[in-house]
């Protein structure tokens, strides 16, 4: 049926796309760019910059294709692929880190603040 598929879909686009990051655009409340309205990186201003011209900034459209399959400790948790965690990431040169860590650990499977999930 067309819900089952669009589910799939959707999922399917879980493990290829970053959720919070993939192919969005955010302007904050004075005209800045960014790839998410918490995230501190600013990539121009509406005023002077079009969308244009952004979505054709690789520095800006990089964070589109990154998944939680490639950031670290994402990779390894059993909620990567249906994570709303909007964390900022970065690239520390091999690979890519969130900024703040989220609250779930999937090494010892504990919130920070030590329940046990399952």
């Amino acid at each position: 049926n067309k819900l089952n598929l669009i589910i799939l879909i959707c999922l399917k686009n879980r493990e290829v796309y970053h959720v919070a990051l993939n192919r969005k655009v955010c302007i904050d409340n004075e005209g800045n760019f960014r790839n998410f309205l918490a995230h501190e990186s600013i990539y121009g201003n509406f005023k002077n910059k079009n969308i244009t011209t952004l979505i054709n900034d690789n520095d800006f459209t990089r964070k589109w294709f990154i998944n939680n399959d490639s950031i670290d400790i994402c990779r390894d948790c059993q909620f990567r692929y249906i994570c709303f965690d909007n964390s900022d990431i970065e690239f520390t040169g091999t690979s890519w880190r969130k900024i703040n860590q989220c609250k779930f650990d999937p090494y010892t499977n504990k919130w920070k603040d030590n329940q046990d999930i399952i």
